[in-house]
């Protein structure tokens, strides 16, 4: 049995808690009753299910990364059998290029996601 990653479930529970916050507040305005709890819930939960999205995809971009090097490192290592060492040569630079791109795309994403700044806004 494969087991679900957290932040999948918790992508799931924060939408299902702004879906729910939109629907009890379209439910309490067409019966009437006081809607102004839901003017902070539903931007509260809005924001927290946009950040877990963020998150969420920041995190598969780069598994995404990791992964497509691997497979860049596993055919590098299976064409040093395959192909003669003068085609090698230019294969390796084509490959070392490729490489450069995918180690400075995680890096970014890396350095993107441990150096934001967090603001605190206080009413």
């Amino acid at each position: 049995m494969k087991k679900i990653q957290t932040s999948k479930v918790l992508l799931w529970v924060t939408g299902l808690l702004f879906a729910s916050q939109l629907i009890a507040g379209n439910v309490f305005a067409l019966l009437g009753k006081d809607i102004t709890i839901f003017c902070y819930t539903i931007p509260s939960t809005g924001g927290v299910f946009g950040a877990s999205a963020i998150f969420y995809y920041k995190k598969a971009e780069a598994e995404n990364l990791s992964k497509g090097r691997l497979k860049l490192t596993y055919l590098r290592w299976k064409m040093t059998d395959v192909l003669p060492p003068e085609t090698m040569e230019e294969f390796e630079r084509e490959i070392g290029m490729i490489d450069e791109q995918f180690d400075a795309k995680l890096q970014s994403s890396l350095s993107e996601a441990v150096q934001k700044d967090i603001t605190i806004q206080n009413y």
